[in-house]
């Protein structure tokens, strides 16, 4: 995973189409294209996906975490090289760089996720309770025979 990646990330999120991610990022769309894959394989799950129906771009339950994320990531960079910047030019240091908070958007993804995963966790214990109910049917059926 790079900073690169995690920018490029957020102005596809942003913008919601690679052409204009790539416009954004002063770069191409198979460069933007590239950086989704590359940072997709690394974390091994599937950020983006097409939206069915319609044109643009929709976060997986987990992409959402991952750009949220993302954005925090980002802008502690952008922190730390104020930080940087202000030491060079002789500037007093601040007794702490700030730490940026958890953003409600990453709190709203975060439980979005969960609730997926919850959901997904109701479906296989129904799942589960059938499978069960069709076995004691199987097992009284061969008493049976």
């Amino acid at each position: 995973m790079t900073l690169t990646r995690l920018i490029t990330l957020i102005a596809l999120v942003d913008t919601g189409s690679f052409t204009e991610a790539a416009k954004r990022c002063k770069t191409t769309q198979p460069t933007i294209t590239n950086n989704i894959n590359r940072l997709e394989a690394e974390m091994g799950v599937t950020i983006l996906q097409r939206a069915p129906g319609r044109l643009g771009l929709e976060l997986t339950p987990i992409g959402q975490v991952i750009a949220a994320q993302a954005r925090v990531i980002v802008k502690e960079c952008a922190l730390l090289e104020e930080a940087v910047s202000a030491f060079r030019k002789g500037k007093p240091l601040p007794d702490r760089v700030p730490l940026v908070t958890k953003s409600k958007e990453l709190k709203a993804a975060a439980k979005k996720a969960v609730s997926g995963v919850d959901e997904a966790v109701a479906t296989l214990r129904g799942l589960e309770a059938a499978l069960s109910e069709t076995r004691r049917q199987v097992e009284a059926i061969a008493r049976q025979g």
